[in-house]
């Protein structure tokens, strides 16, 4: 076991996915408080 575990660098989510995901913000243009995504990433 050589894996190092890097404790700066970012864990990032496929790029795909991510933009899958937030697609739903850009089509409400919804960005604040209690929008689309709110309850669901809490």
């Amino acid at each position: 076991m050589n894996k190092k575990i890097l404790v700066t660098k970012s864990s990032m989510p496929n790029l795909d996915e991510y933009v899958e995901e937030i697609k739903d913000l850009w089509d409400t243009h919804w960005l604040t408080n209690m929008e689309i995504k709110h309850d669901y990433l809490e």
